[in-house]
């Protein structure tokens, strides 16, 4: 039997409060080596650029999970290691997973 996926969807960026549990959350899962991978929609893809999200980089330095954002988009604003999605591998994705809205 296949293992089943995980998707921690993001839609928009969290308040500066919510993040470390956010992050924690996603840790959590990577720490129980789950197969998942991590979905950064709207303006949450700025976790990874903001001068203060460090810890959020480790998720791509370190091949925690794969994170993404939905395409098309303009990848230079993008950290190396960032996915970028189109329509038919976000359907993909999201279809054979089990979505965690966060």
């Amino acid at each position: 039997m296949a293992e089943r996926r995980f998707v921690i969807e993001v839609d928009g960026l969290p308040e500066p409060a919510d993040r470390p549990e956010l992050l924690e959350l996603i840790l959590a899962a990577a720490s129980l080596e789950m197969a998942f991978s991590v979905l950064l929609r709207g303006n949450a893809a700025e976790l990874l650029t903001l001068p203060s999200t460090r810890a959020w980089r480790q998720l791509i330095d370190q091949g925690l999970a794969d994170v993404g954002v939905p395409g098309p988009t303009d990848g230079a604003a993008l950290p190396a290691g960032v996915a970028i999605w189109n329509e038919h591998q976000l359907a993909k994705l999201v279809g054979e997973a089990t979505v965690i809205r966060a």
